[in-house]
């Protein structure tokens, strides 16, 4: 072998089943048609990445987004694994999801036992040992809401890196180059906002935060979607006059108001995600409030994170 060259190892091509259940329908988290109409994409980009990588690697993909689909891949066994290195209980030797895919199966088969070997969960915060076990959360009366699926910690295949019990899996950010960015194109006192929808702007400390900024003569741009772009033309904007806003954009577009601003400015929703780390790779200073005392802006959604 060249030095430098990486030896690959034989393996063998696999049937993957990816099943997105945030895009049932029957959920209603509207994931789909809210792409399009700035609602959240990180959930869908960890997914889009994934997808592209296992097809890359050569493996066969199923793509299932519906309660049908999946019961054509499920196991009519009844009886739970003893040995995971034999495990193939579905047709398919591994089975991407998400915890609404995990509820779903739950529903369809009764339990995970039979399943639980191939399983492999894209889980955008991450689940920490307290919320996986059931007998745990119930001793400490914990949050129900997305945990007890009883798992190896490491099945769970997280966003954001933020307990290394889980996997990580994130999403691809593409660093433009120093040499690339027009310095002269970048306005000294222009921010862009972080946000998708315009009920963003409406908390006490967005409001505080658009002050600021104000009394510092910075320039604030937007990228918000309202009904006003959509069929509701009877509805009127709440966004302010002095934002100037730009509507729901491609990403390129997105881009290109990233390269003209100083500052990519926060208002504490949404806390994270792979917008973030574009503004960084493209030249603008992220910034986000802090919380004091902290605070947990999922607790309503009892997500299973600390």
């Amino acid at each position: 072998m060249e030095d430098g060259t990486v030896e690959h190892k034989p393996r063998s091509k696999r049937v993957i089943l990816l099943h997105l259940g945030l895009l049932e329908e029957e959920i209603g988290l509207n994931f789909g048609k809210g792409a399009l109409s700035g609602g959240p994409l990180g959930e869908l980009v960890q997914w889009s990445d994934l997808i592209s990588s296992l097809y890359v690697l050569g493996h066969k993909l199923i793509l299932s987004w519906s309660k049908t689909t999946l019961s054509n891949y499920m196991t009519t066994s009844s009886t739970a694994l003893e040995h995971c290195h034999l495990a193939r209980p579905a047709d398919a030797d591994l089975i991407y999801t998400d915890v609404h895919g995990l509820q779903q199966m739950i529903k369809m088969t009764g339990s995970l036992a039979k399943l639980k070997c191939n399983l492999r969960v894209l889980d955008n915060f991450g689940t920490e040992p307290a919320y996986n076990h059931p007998g745990y959360v119930r001793k400490h009366d914990l949050p129900k809401g997305y945990g007890q699926f009883s798992l190896h910690t490491q099945q769970f295949m997280t966003q954001w890196p933020h307990t290394m019990d889980n996997s990580f899996v994130g999403f691809v950010v593409h660093r433009i180059s120093a040499d690339k960015i027009d310095a002269e194109k970048r306005v000294a006192n222009r921010v862009l906002l972080y946000g998708k929808r315009e009920t963003v702007l409406h908390s006490p400390e967005a409001k505080l935060i658009l002050k600021v900024l104000r009394e510092q003569k910075f320039e604030i741009h937007a990228t918000l979607w309202n009904k006003e772009d959509d069929e509701e033309k009877d509805v009127i904007s709440s966004i302010p006059d002095f934002i100037t806003n730009h509507g729901y954009v491609n990403q390129s577009a997105f881009l290109d108001l990233l390269r003209t601003a100083k500052a990519y400015v926060g208002l504490g929703t949404p806390p994270e995600g792979p917008a973030a780390l574009e503004a960084v790779a493209n030249g603008a200073i992220f910034v986000q409030p802090r919380f004091r005392p902290k605070r947990d802006v999922y607790q309503q959604q009892l997500k299973p994170t600390r």
